[in-house]
């Protein structure tokens, strides 16, 4: 256990690291944090990303916990199978999934019908990282009829990264592909559901980024026709 000495130094280092916006300093205060590996400094590291209101620091103190090796790892399982706040269950499940823990994949199927979309959202980004073929249909699920914008986003795209993984699946994501860009209403979705099928065609339908509402109209004809004809032939 940290001795309150240590804790009460790193709490005073973090309130000036806090209000500050020098990517060094950040730097800094995380080369501190890191020094120890007590589960009392692990703990504290943790609490840091609920508290900070510097998105810059956050940014830093999440993409660094993952340098905590197997200790960080084993908190966060053991936090994440108690947490119960939106927030911290959203981005310690992703910190665990850029640690490629085993642990991450049923963290990811069991938070992804969370009530709070943040949670799903993350759940999404994690099963594109280390999903299988069979976390497929649930991201079609989420990404047919998910309310939230952002997480049919991330279904879309996550899927994906699981084809690249397993390239047998191509034919079950276009098939959602085919579905979901006849579908889709939103301008946002539909863009990414046109880039993963770019990808997954290997083809390009005209569709850039900031391209503007008549080219995405004209983008999404064409993407949809391709899929359409390439899910009519399996």
């Amino acid at each position: 256990m940290a001795q309150k000495n240590v804790l009460a130094e790193l709490e005073k280092a973090f309130e000036v690291t806090e209000a500050s916006d020098d990517f060094d300093v950040h730097l800094d205060f995380k080369e501190v944090l890191l020094a120890s590996s007590e589960p009392d400094v692990i703990a504290y590291h943790f609490e840091l990303l609920q508290r900070t209101k510097n998105d810059a620091l956050l940014e830093v103190l999440a993409q660094f916990f993952k340098w905590r090796g197997k200790s960080g790892e084993a908190y966060l399982v053991a936090r994440l199978a108690a947490e119960t706040e939106p927030f911290l269950i959203s981005i310690g499940l992703q910190i665990l999934g850029a640690m490629k823990s085993k642990s991450a994949i049923e963290f990811a199927r069991q938070y992804i019908s969370h009530a709070d979309e943040r949670v799903r959202e993350r759940a999404c980004i994690v099963l594109g990282w280390v999903g299988t073929r069979k976390d497929l249909a649930t991201l079609r699920d989420l990404g047919l009829n998910d309310p939230s914008v952002n997480v049919r986003k991330w279904a879309a795209t996550q899927q994906m990264h699981i084809w690249l993984r397993y390239p047998v699946a191509k034919n079950t994501v276009v098939a959602y592909l085919s579905e979901a860009i006849q579908q889709e209403t939103d301008n946002d979705v539909l863009e990414m559901i046109i880039y993963t099928a770019q990808e997954v065609l290997r083809r390009r339908f005209g569709l850039k980024a900031g391209e503007s509402a008549s080219n995405l109209t004209e983008a999404k004809r064409k993407a949809a026709v391709a899929l359409t004809n390439l899910a009519n032939k399996k």
